[in-house]
Formats: C-alpha cells, structure tokens, sequence
C-alpha cells in the first residue's frame, strides 16, 4: 500500500490544489466580510434608498453566484481528485487536520419513474413552497 502524502507529493496538480485551496479560505474569509456588512432591514422601515441598495445587492449575487460555480466546479474536481487517491492507494479513509473522506454510496427514489408508473398518487404528494427568490443574469 502507498502511503498518501507520498502519492499526493509526487502528483504535480497538487501544488494547484494547494494553492486553490488558499484563496478559497482567502474568498471565504471575504465572503464573510462582505455578509455582515449586509444590514437587516424591518420590513415596515423600507424607503426608496432600501430598494436601489436591492438593485445593487442583485448585481452582486451575479457577480458570487459566477464565484459559487467556479468554486463548486473546484470542488467537484478535489472531491473526484481525493477519490481516486483513497481508490488506487486502497485506503479506506483519508484523514486531515479539518476533515474525514470515505467511500459511501447510497440508495435514491426515482421520481421521474414514479410520476410515470403512479401519477395519481404522484399528484398526491406535490406540495407548493413557500415564495423564494430567483435570480437570473441578463443577456
């Protein structure tokens, strides 16, 4: 069996991830920042300037939201990189200073195939949510 911090030491990709992984922490940290500095506003105080600091809110969840794709894009790929490591090194876990990674699987319900084989009792289970906000950037 290989011992992982020589697998992953050998790896050249490594030293992305690393570096990846620093200003991931730096974002987050900013992320953070930038979160408290949100105020909370009562609904019954809201003014015309609380509607134009929304306008501006919005451009901003644009600009994070291309930030979360990268970033989970990223993710996906570690999680795919950490994976093949516990997988050719014939490792059970891998541990770390923060974290634990396993291997799992589990089992999903096939809603498509329920809705096509049972739609009335499909119909039956449907439930409205509660409104939440959608945001799309203009073309």
């Amino acid at each position: 069996m290989v011992a992982p911090r020589k697998l992953l030491l050998l790896d050249p990709e490594h030293q992305l991830l690393m570096e990846f992984k620093t200003k991931t922490e730096q974002v987050i940290a900013e992320s953070q920042d930038l979160l408290d500095s949100v105020p909370k506003i009562p609904v019954e105080v809201m003014t015309e300037e609380h509607v134009e600091s929304a306008r501006d809110l919005l451009d901003c969840l644009i600009v994070i939201q291309g930030q979360v794709n990268e970033l989970e894009k990223t993710y996906k790929h570690m999680k795919n990189y950490i994976f093949s490591v516990i997988t050719g090194a014939d490792l059970e876990t891998i541990t770390s200073k923060d974290a634990t990674g396993y291997l799992s699987s589990r089992s999903q319900f096939d809603q498509k195939k329920f809705k096509v084989a049972h739609p009335d009792l499909y119909s039956q289970y449907i439930k409205q949510t509660a409104p939440f906000l959608v945001v799309k950037r203009k073309a």
